[in-house]
């Protein structure tokens, strides 16, 4: 009972904090639809207890199973008299539970209690609580809310039992199945059998899954036969082989990242785009920065460069800072290199923040680039050591007075650099980035 006393618990401190416990599937339509579909059953099914409903064995249970439905509605007393009574349920007296239930007659504000119990339920006998959802609850909207409540719990005790339960369900009704379970269970099966995990994704019928499975099976195929996973990358086509191939060159630009950027920049794609290739740039970055930098130049199409050299040199500036520093002072102040400063001095900004605003803030052609570097810098400087931050900022020269004096008086240094305000921004230059010099 461990797990369903895990989620009762986590049901409880939802309402202590004053939130509803939403269904676990589907949207507010749905919500409406399930909701007239139970009033139904509600009007069809018993009304009352009957006079000679059996008892509980335990008398203690049976009052508090009573206390959580004898309000009509879903509170926190309700709902901890239920997790008490539930503590209890086991395969001895499993049955008791169940005809306490089907004598009681379902309420929709109750839901939640409701789904409690097929969730305790399906811990122990997740096969006998599918029979009594089937058996009580003929609408289907209902009874697929219900047996999401018992694959819930039931998956941790058999997970494939859960599962096949799930996709003969979706392959019946056409329903929708749940991701959640779904995609653990193909993880999970890939690692075992690709090529299974992705036919019963093609069966399951969501392009996601396929996509997902595919490129999972070149990447095991790539680990033993490489130029037989291309050949199996070249036999897709649209979306399939897109996204098959952009996790084939990031698995292997992770081992060979020079001969993965070379595959890639003769079979380039620009859907692509920056997420990949900025992968691959920055496995590439880390063993050959002078080859990667050349690389990034070179690729075809400027759109996304900039992006994809900030994501390089941020993974770099991880591995060897220094390195990157020597590399930037080598190159000329250029709007180009911008995206670089920026991911070192964020880089750097946590030890080293004096460095960052006094020599990289500078060298950031933009001025508005450099305004929010050093609105960022010099805010987190402040917020973990105050009292170094505020004696270097009354001692240094590298900013304008009028600069230093917002600074101190906490103004946003982003609010600098306006024309229309006519302030100079806090590296002492106008919104245009030409240099008005520096207060000796």
């Amino acid at each position: 009972m461990r797990t369903f006393i895990y989620i009762g618990a986590a049901a409880l401190v939802g309402f202590a904090g004053g939130w509803l416990l939403s269904p676990r599937t589907g949207g507010q339509a749905e919500d409406q639809r399930i909701g007239k579909t139970e009033q139904r059953e509600r009007s069809t099914s018993l009304t009352a207890p009957s006079a000679t409903a059996p008892k509980l064995a335990a008398g203690t249970i049976e009052e508090r199973l009573e206390t959580a439905f004898a309000s009509g509605v879903v509170a926190f007393a309700e709902m901890r008299a239920l997790m008490d009574a539930l503590a209890s349920l086991s395969a001895g007296n499993a049955s008791d539970f169940a005809r306490f239930f089907q004598q009681q007659p379902f309420d929709v504000r109750q839901i939640t209690l409701w789904q409690m119990y097929f969730s305790a339920w399906g811990e122990i006998d997740p096969q006998g609580a599918i029979a009594f959802i089937d058996q009580r609850f003929p609408e289907a909207a209902t009874r697929k809310r219900f047996y999401a409540s018992v694959v819930d719990t039931w998956r941790h005790g058999s997970f494939d039992a859960a599962f096949a339960f799930s996709v003969d369900q979706f392959l019946s009704t056409d329903e929708s199945i749940d991701s959640t379970l779904a995609i653990e269970y193909l993880e999970s099966l890939a690692g075992e059998d690709p090529d299974q995990a992705l036919a019963l994704a093609m069966k399951l019928g969501d392009g996601e899954f396929v996509l997902e499975m595919t490129a999972r099976r070149i990447s095991q195929l790539a680990k033993t036969d490489r130029n037989q996973a291309l050949d199996a990358i070249d036999a897709l086509s649209g979306d399939t082989h897109l996204h098959a191939a952009s996790q084939f060159v990031i698995d292997w630009a992770n081992q060979e990242p020079a001969a993965a950027a070379v595959w890639l920049s003769d079979n380039f794609d620009e859907r692509y785009g920056p997420h990949v290739l900025g992968q691959i740039a920055s496995a590439y970055i880390r063993t050959d920065p002078q080859a990667a930098l050349r690389w990034i130049e070179d690729l075809p199409g400027s759109g996304s460069r900039a992006k994809i050299l900030a994501e390089a040199v941020r993974s770099w500036a991880q591995a060897d800072p220094d390195a990157v520093a020597r590399w930037l002072e080598s190159e000329e102040t250029r709007p180009e290199n911008d995206p670089a400063v920026v991911a070192l001095g964020q880089q750097l900004a946590d030890q080293r923040p004096q460095e960052v605003i006094e020599e990289w803030v500078p060298r950031i052609a933009d001025a508005h680039a450099g305004n929010r570097l050093l609105a960022e810098v010099s805010s987190d400087w402040e917020r973990s050591n105050p009292t170094e931050y505020r004696e270097w900022l009354g001692q240094t020269e590298a900013l304008p007075s009028e600069v230093k004096q917002r600074l101190l008086a906490r103004e946003s240094p982003t609010d600098a650099g306006d024309p229309e305000s006519g302030r100079t921004s806090p590296r002492g230059e106008t919104s245009t980035g030409i240099d008005q010099g520096r207060d000796r």
